[in-house]
């Protein structure tokens, strides 16, 4: 196994059959709203079609109509494991996390977006593979050296997966599924919405009411001084 403080594989077989599946549809929701594009790409690669400008909830619902695809359930799985290695901390296809909130999340994109890649040419990258000396350019070679590390990665962590693969395939059939899974997807969405101004009657609150106790009051005074 690469990663060892860090053990999701540990953190979720050891809780309870409810918690576990929520715990594996969790870290799902939260690899879709952090990589789309590889979630897609990952779909793609089981044979799903993924229409063009499809958001987040879109992916969940494609994801629940295909619940039983066990190529998408082994990509999927591929994706969290990766995700929750990367979160732990530990060297990632050759990438330590720097402790920098910034770094890491431009890192960790830039990670995704290979796999993403992964997904999208593995069969192209079979050819590539096959290819000598100078029929491959710098850039062909570095790029085939990428898919062979994130292969690798995955070819060494297959128990693992496969073990995520289980629990994910029994958490989409419960019936919250769903819900779980856009719970996590926009989980912060409200923090990290642009904080609005505040209109006029929220800034002026205290005085408008003030002031409203104040018609009353005196227009109370006069109507019995009327009376009078």
């Amino acid at each position: 196994m690469i990663y060892q403080s860090y053990n999701f594989i540990d953190s979720y077989s050891n809780a309870s059959g409810n918690r576990r599946d929520s715990m594996v549809l969790g870290e799902l929701g939260k690899v879709i709203r952090e990589n789309p594009n590889a979630v897609k790409s990952a779909l793609e690669d089981a044979d799903i079609k993924v229409p063009r400008g499809t958001n987040n909830k879109g992916i969940i619902r494609l994801v629940m109509m295909n619940k039983r695809n066990p190529r998408m359930i082994k990509n999927l799985s591929a994706l969290i494991f990766a995700s929750a290695s990367f979160d732990g901390g530990y060297e990632f296809l050759g990438r330590k996390k720097s402790g920098n909130e910034s770094t890491d999340g431009e890192a960790k994109k830039g990670l995704f977006k290979a796999i993403g890649g992964w997904f999208q040419k593995r069969k192209e990258r079979k050819q590539a593979q096959k290819l000598e000396g100078g029929a491959e350019t710098k850039d062909g070679k570095e790029k085939v050296g990428l898919f062979k590390r994130i292969g690798s990665f995955f070819s060494k962590n297959k128990e693992e997966i496969g073990t995520i693969s289980t629990s994910l395939a029994d958490s989409l059939q419960n019936r919250n599924a769903q819900q779980t899974m856009t719970t996590n997807v926009n989980r912060y969405k409200s923090a990290d919405a642009p904080t609005q101004e505040a209109g006029f009657f929220a800034k002026n609150k205290t005085a408008i009411i003030i002031g409203g106790i104040a018609i009353v009051l005196v227009g109370g005074y006069f109507l019995m001084k009327r009376k009078k």
